[in-house]
């Protein structure tokens, strides 16, 4: 709804740097228009089953057609499966182009190595 493009990836701090580097890759790689068949297919599955596990959770049902108010859009769970069917890879590709690396957050945990220590945690069995 905002056009802000996330990228979340669950990695070890040590390898911060890398990952980095395979996410603007990939980014640079949408730019030049180097999607697969393949890549298409497998987005647009992932994308639908997720817009249908909507409908097996009333929060998320709530939140979908709660947004789509918000922004006033009467577009359906469908509706969106349509769209994202219908989706080329020259839009991604012209999309990616759009595409602006602004901000990177990282969160890593209390440990400067990144290691956590069990022996500090709760435990809730107690």
């Amino acid at each position: 709804y905002t056009g802000i493009l996330m990228v979340c990836a669950g990695i070890e701090s040590k390898n911060r740097t890398v990952a980095e580097q395979a996410i603007l890759e990939q980014l640079e790689s949408l730019r030049r228009g180097e999607i697969s068949e393949t890549e298409m297919r497998a987005a647009k599955l992932a994308l639908a089953n997720a817009y249908r596990q909507i409908t097996d959770n009333p929060f998320e049902l709530q939140s979908f057609y709660g947004n789509r108010a918000l922004f006033g859009s009467n577009e359906d769970i469908d509706d969106c499966l349509r769209k994202f069917d219908a989706v080329t890879p020259e839009q991604v590709q012209a999309f990616a182009q759009k595409v602006l690396y602004d901000t990177v957050f990282f969160i890593e945990g209390t440990n400067p190595d990144g290691t956590e220590n069990p022996e500090e945690e709760e435990s809730f069995d107690e």
